[in-house]
């Protein structure tokens, strides 16, 4: 089955990804476009199964997601950036307040540490993906 799936706030997949930036973004290796990883999806249908009461143990669960002794029956496809989506990044910031203690765990946080803000890409609210 096709979905079609439109953005309703900010989405940033990735952003532990390597980066040459402080904050990695999942873009298509190939396009250099926003996608969303069929491995992302997969874990979002997953919570989604459990958050209906599905268990691990549940014979439709391994049916749809698989286990250690096989695979599931779903494929999971990357979602497509859709056609007539145009300028489907803008930048955003996250604000690290306590950078010294997330780096090294050396220092503990105080009222006195200065606010670092990172920017980074994330894709727009509205973008639609298939």
């Amino acid at each position: 089955a096709k979905l079609t799936a439109t953005t309703t706030g900010p989405l940033a997949i990735g952003l532990g990804n390597a980066s040459p930036y402080e904050v990695g973004l999942t873009l298509h290796h190939t396009y250099g476009v926003p996608y969303l990883p069929g491995t992302a999806l997969k874990g979002l249908a997953r919570r989604a199964a459990f958050k209906q009461g599905m268990t691990e143990k549940d014979e439709a669960f391994g049916v749809l997601f698989g286990d250690t002794d096989a695979a599931g029956y779903v494929t999971f496809w990357d979602g497509w950036l859709g056609a007539g989506s145009t300028q489907p990044l803008q930048l955003d910031t996250i604000t690290v307040h306590h950078p010294k203690y997330y780096q090294s765990g050396g220092e503990w946080p105080t009222d006195f540490d200065d606010p670092t803000p990172v920017a980074f890409l994330s894709v727009r609210p509205g973008t639609m993906f298939h």
